[in-house]
């Protein structure tokens, strides 16, 4: 998967498994949806997951996501909106991540406010960074106490669930320190010197967009930058597994 939201232009894929309230069940989103159409329910139980961050033990309902390859970062997030409901609600949420021996471990606890009138509205949005391929992490949602099922229903289907990984390549920036290995930058190209390895390139804007990609078969000398706005990027050198990133200034 900065440490908040960065959604991607991209058309979200959301898999979806049988719905129930315990991770083992939980719907798997890889994407974006509504939450009603993931968890393919409206009523809720609680799972009987002891908790370390909140005395709530009713109803719950749990979403998985879990880490591609080449991903560093995770995002998940949740948007309510709804019209014709009034109300001023705290909504408790727990992302966990799995361990090596298959339990879950509290990463973040927190709740987000719902609130309006006629109109109600509310969202949060967690990151979480450095993570590996095949890293586990679930969205634990408690249901407010109190809540006729209407509320309940009318609240799940205006609420949209993201959860996504990306490569973030911020995140991956060393120290510009091999001393045979030079670059120099112009307004319209990036070059250089002693090279003897990268022959792929990618370069991203500070959002993690990509904006530049290129294969070749031959040790990259110079890259065309005219294409570019002013800003800030970060280049990806590549060979095989290999990676040298740079940020630089246009």
């Amino acid at each position: 998967m900065k440490n908040k939201l960065l959604f991607l232009a991209t058309i979200f894929c959301v898999c979806i498994a049988q719905a129930q309230n315990t991770s083992a069940t939980a719907p798997t989103v890889d994407g974006s949806g509504s939450l009603a159409t993931i968890l393919g329910v409206t009523s809720l139980t609680a799972s009987g997951l002891p908790t370390t961050c909140t005395d709530d033990s009713g109803a719950d309902s749990f979403y998985k996501h879990v880490v591609s390859a080449g991903e560093n970062s995770v995002t998940i997030g949740l948007s309510t909106s709804v019209v014709g409901l009034s109300l001023n609600t705290d909504v408790r949420y727990q992302i966990l991540k799995e361990n090596n021996t298959g339990g879950l471990d509290a990463v973040i606890c927190n709740s987000y406010n719902i609130s309006g009138f006629v109109s109600v509205s509310g969202s949060f949005s967690e990151t979480i960074t450095g993570v590996s391929e095949g890293d586990v992490f679930y969205l634990r949602l408690f249901n407010p106490s109190g809540f006729l099922s209407s509320v309940l229903s009318s609240l799940l289907g205006g609420s949209t669930l993201a959860m996504t990984s990306v490569y973030d390549p911020s995140l991956s920036i060393t120290a510009h320190n091999d001393a045979a290995f030079k670059y120099v930058v112009t307004n319209d190209q990036v070059q250089l010197f002693n090279n003897v390895n990268y022959n792929t390139f990618e370069i991203y804007a500070i959002d993690g967009k990509r904006v530049i990609e290129n294969t070749s078969n031959e040790v990259v000398n110079t890259i065309d930058i005219s294409s570019l706005n002013r800003g800030v990027y970060v280049l990806v050198l590549k060979k095989d597994t290999t990676r040298k990133t740079i940020k630089f200034v246009k």
